[in-house]
């Protein structure tokens, strides 16, 4: 069963033994959530593995405190000079040194401009090594407050125990103390007093949250141009931005570059792989049974064909050279009926198959030779029918319309009877 793992990295410092006791969630690919909770990945693993849970795709929400944002306005496209560009578009935005970071754009630009995340190279790969220890299949990295929910003119907050995550752009978010948050509102807000509106932020909080930061959350309504909602959620902080993740496409993933993982359309293409081999195999036996099939059919039409011609030479045994038995017979018929003497034999030729197409049990009767005397006037037919009763019942048709038939010595075979019948014209 395919699942997909939610980890949180608890600190910004980079001791990977400070990150013992993770946060984790685990939903299945329609986003339904199967368990979470806190404990260590190795209790995770366990659990895991106890409910046979082994396909599994990892992503890691890090603290956004570690993450810059900027924007670059670059004119290229293709995502390999997107990339060799990056370092000069955003140099002067950043302060440390360009070289130690690690730099990650928005797959589309708006108007030109690419939103950009960096972070240092010394936390993506203290991020990616605890990953790879973990044994999964990682899909993403993603700063925690990016995977708030976000709306267009709309901020959204959540109050983390003694941290406040949130996000006031596409791919614009911060992270910090609960203390700092109303300093840093009343700064952010005074960028707003021309605005004809207010600033719409949504709280996102727990109904003990709530009861805890009554007081913050009243300062908050008092900041000028900034109108506050409460969202009481019955779901952790954490919880919350797994499931926000899971309903947003176009956020920035810091796998990419050096650190990028395999990609989603491989990702999916490896998850139909089984199904496509079983459509493509299934392709192979239909084309090998439709060639079968016409090999059988070209065989049997051979067999026919030389059954065909060995009567046919049995009729006619002074013929040298049969290309087309059917032109031929119809060349003899035409021949026939020019000299005069092939009314009778035509005659008895056409009665003596209808007659024998109208037997109840036709399928029974098999022509097995067929011979005409000129001279006699007589039509003399091997026939091979079920029993002696089927033979004369074909006799008593034939003498309806006018005919002497006469049965000759019949032998019987197993569940067959074949027989002689020798029909002549009428007095």
């Amino acid at each position: 069963m395919s699942v997909r793992l939610f980890i949180r990295i608890p600190t910004a410092e980079l001791q990977p033994e400070l990150w013992q006791t993770v946060e984790w969630a685990i939903y299945r690919p329609n986003g339904e959530r199967i368990t979470a909770g806190t404990g260590t990945p190795a209790e995770v693993d366990g659990l895991l593995q106890q409910n046979g849970l082994r396909d599994v795709e990892l992503t890691l929400l890090v603290p956004s405190q570690t993450v810059l944002s900027s924007h670059a306005r670059i004119p290229a496209r293709q995502a390999r000079y997107i990339q060799q560009a990056l370092p000069y578009a955003v140099e002067e935005n950043i302060a440390q040194d360009i070289d130690s970071m690690h730099l990650a754009a928005a797959r589309k630009a708006d108007k030109g401009v690419y939103n950009v995340l960096a972070v240092s190279r010394s936390h993506m790969d203290a991020w990616l090594s605890f990953a790879q220890s973990l044994g999964y299949s990682l899909t993403g990295i993603y700063p925690d407050a990016m995977a708030l929910p976000y709306e267009a003119n709309q901020w959204s907050l959540c109050l983390d125990d003694g941290q406040a995550l949130m996000r006031y752009g596409v791919n614009d978010c911060v992270k910090l103390a609960k203390f700092n948050l109303l300093p840093y509102l009343d700064l952010k807000s005074q960028s707003f007093e021309e605005a004809s509106e207010p600033l719409g932020l949504r709280v996102f909080v727990t109904e003990a949250q709530g009861e805890e930061n009554a007081v913050l959350l009243a300062q908050l309504q008092q900041i000028p141009n900034l109108k506050v909602t409460q969202e009481r959620i019955g779901i952790s902080p954490f919880e919350l931005l797994c499931e926000s993740l899971q309903r947003q496409s176009g956020l920035i993933n810091l796998c990419q570059g050096a650190y990028a993982v395999k990609s989603e359309r491989k990702s999916q293409l490896q998850r139909w792989a089984p199904v496509l081999w079983i459509a493509a195999t299934w392709f192979v036996i239909q084309v090998g049974i439709h060639l079968g099939t016409g090999f059988y059919y070209q065989k049997k039409a051979d067999e026919f064909y030389e059954q065909a011609r060995s009567l046919y030479l049995d009729i006619f045994p002074n013929e040298r050279r049969v290309t087309d038995i059917r032109r031929s017979l119809e060349g003899k018929l035409r021949a026939a009926q020019t000299n005069g003497g092939a009314t009778s034999f035509l005659g008895l030729l056409s009665d003596a198959g209808y007659q024998l197409m109208q037997q109840p049990n036709r399928q029974a009767f098999t022509l097995r030779s067929l011979n005409y005397n000129r001279q006699r006037g007589e039509l003399s037919m091997e026939l091979q029918a079920g029993s002696l009763e089927q033979l004369d019942q074909y006799k008593q048709a034939m003498a309806t319309v006018g005919y002497n038939v006469e049965i000759g010595s019949a032998i019987r075979e197993q569940n067959t009877v074949r027989s002689r019948i020798i029909i002549r014209a009428g007095s």
